[in-house]
């Protein structure tokens, strides 16, 4: 079966990338590392600005006794309520510092993970290009707020010189384009950290079977499934004890046989041989020699941000979630801090404070510029999900990936309701 007639089994006549641009959001045209850190801070509050002060003019600025608006940080008037749009600075204590690393001679290699980045809670700040004004309030508790995130405030500056906050805004869910309903069921598959070149115990060679359309899982049809998302870690962690063997080949054959009926969308993860800082860049297409020449293979960056089947999808391979995970609580789970960056409006806050990233200077690329209908992240400990509504009639559904190689499951997302289910494709082992 050639590859036109085994799409057009799947009902996908086109399989041609339907949005090159959003698809090339995040490609570095040229690796300048001469800048400062700082640009990127600005151009992020610049982009979002504009629309949080709109959400707080509308909110706090209505009436003869509104409380007036501070456009800079340091030109809040002491004892009078008013209100203001900055960045958050969290203070954290454990927080890694590329300095400290240099002296200990930890430049070299990759610096030792941090498990948390403060051992109590931690002090915020809020800052703009004006200067910086400490921030304190009970209200910040129901904020996940860390470094990086730009946030509207109210309230008051005290007598010590900080500001007591008593409401937040954040940026919310921007606009987004209605879903297109389809009679026939038909799903995007999402799947992370299939680990090529770990011991899999058969789990790859199920899920290509069912991906190729071998079998139904329930009232799931595999033919139904029309694209495939691998967010991250195709390729498996490096073990400094064992004898390397190049995994490159396997995956070219499971890509060739998978992209022979459905396109594949292939993100970089940690394990990926590419640019170790976000944003990544796809894979070299040399990698796959048997497959790279099929339209339905798309090597695209991290983060993911293409429209497909005129839903927006947008999502990242993990190593964002992963790092706020280090800013708060172990209570607050995997989906909470997903759901946080959706309203946050930013892809990676805490980039590039604790996330490694590419020094930009005259943009911020990693702030959303639409509502996404999906928005996943890779790699996590265990799959959760949550559709989250936004105020003017928007829904995003939120999903965290299992790492394939552990849980042997992927995520399938129906592309009309945005209903998921969790496939579970690992292989029984012993008798039955």
């Amino acid at each position: 079966m050639t590859v036109q007639e085994s799409l057009k089994r799947r009902n996908f006549d086109d399989p041609e990338v339907e949005n090159d641009v959003k698809l090339s959001r995040f490609l570095l045209k040229e690796r300048k590392y001469d800048k400062q850190f700082s640009h990127i801070y600005y151009q992020r509050l610049m982009a979002i600005k504009p629309h949080l002060s709109k959400l707080a003019e509308k909110a706090w600025g209505a009436g003869s006794k509104a409380p007036k608006y501070s456009d800079k940080v340091l030109e809040v008037k002491g004892g009078k309520l008013s209100y203001l749009v900055g960045t958050i600075y969290a203070n954290m204590d454990a927080k890694p510092s590329i300095i400290d690393d240099v002296k200990k001679d930890l430049w070299v290699v990759n610096p030792p993970q941090t498990e948390k980045y403060f051992k109590k809670d931690a002090g915020f700040s809020i800052e703009d290009d004006s200067g910086r004004m400490k921030i304190f309030g009970h209200v910040l508790q129901n904020y996940n707020l860390v470094t990086g995130a730009v946030v509207a405030l109210l309230g008051k500056e005290s007598t010590s010189g900080e500001f007591e906050v008593e409401e937040v805004i954040l940026p919310g869910q921007l606009e987004q384009s209605p879903i297109i309903g389809e009679e026939e069921p038909r799903y995007f598959a999402f799947a992370s950290g299939l680990n090529f070149g770990e011991n899999n115990n058969g789990s790859l060679e199920l899920l290509l079977e069912f991906l190729l359309g071998g079998f139904d899982i329930g009232n799931i049809k595999s033919r139904d499934i029309i694209k495939v998302v691998v967010a991250g870690n195709i390729y498996g962690p490096l073990n400094p004890k064992e004898s390397y063997k190049d995994p490159t080949s396997k995956i070219d054959c499971f890509l060739n046989q998978v992209c022979q009926s459905i396109p594949v969308y292939l993100i970089p993860g940690a394990n990926d041989p590419t640019t170790r800082a976000l944003p990544q860049q796809p894979l070299h297409s040399g990698l796959f020699n048997a497959t790279n020449s099929l339209p339905t293979l798309h090597l695209a960056s991290n983060p993911l941000d293409v429209e497909l089947m005129g839903l927006r999808i947008m999502g990242t391979a993990g190593q964002p979630i992963n790092d706020l995970k280090k800013c708060g609580s172990d209570e607050v789970t995997s989906l909470d801090w997903l759901e946080a960056t959706l309203k946050f409006g930013h892809f990676a806050p805490t980039s590039p404070d604790t996330l490694y990233c590419y020094p930009y200077s005259n943009q911020d690329p990693f702030v959303l510029t639409a509502c996404p209908h999906i928005f996943f992240a890779g790699n996590q400990d265990e799959f959760a999900t949550r559709m989250i509504a936004g105020d003017n009639g928007q829904q995003t559904r939120l999903i965290t990936i299992p790492s394939f190689s552990t849980s042997g499951q992927i995520v399938l997302v129906e592309a009309s309701t945005l209903a998921t289910t969790l496939i579970h494709v690992k292989p029984c082992i012993g008798p039955q």
